[in-house]
């Protein structure tokens, strides 16, 4: 019993100091959710404005491929 509460508190301490087991992926869902947060939320209007251009062409990008697409195809 007495290694398993080492055990917890050493990994308690460990996340305490922000030591990281494994290093964190950051995928395109995360980037976009990402940039949601940050459109919404940042301080700074540069850093608005930029994030909404950005998903504005992310958006406007998907929809020039789903209509173009199958006008290739056929």
């Amino acid at each position: 019993m007495a290694a398993v509460d080492e055990m917890k508190r050493t990994t308690t301490a460990d996340h305490a100091e922000g030591a990281s087991l494994a290093p964190r992926r950051t995928g395109p869902v995360r980037g976009l959710l990402k940039l949601l947060v940050q459109a919404d939320a940042s301080h700074s209007k540069l850093n608005r404005l930029a994030a909404v251009l950005i998903l504005a062409a992310a958006i406007l990008a998907s929809a020039l491929f789903g209509y173009f697409l199958p006008k290739l195809l056929l």
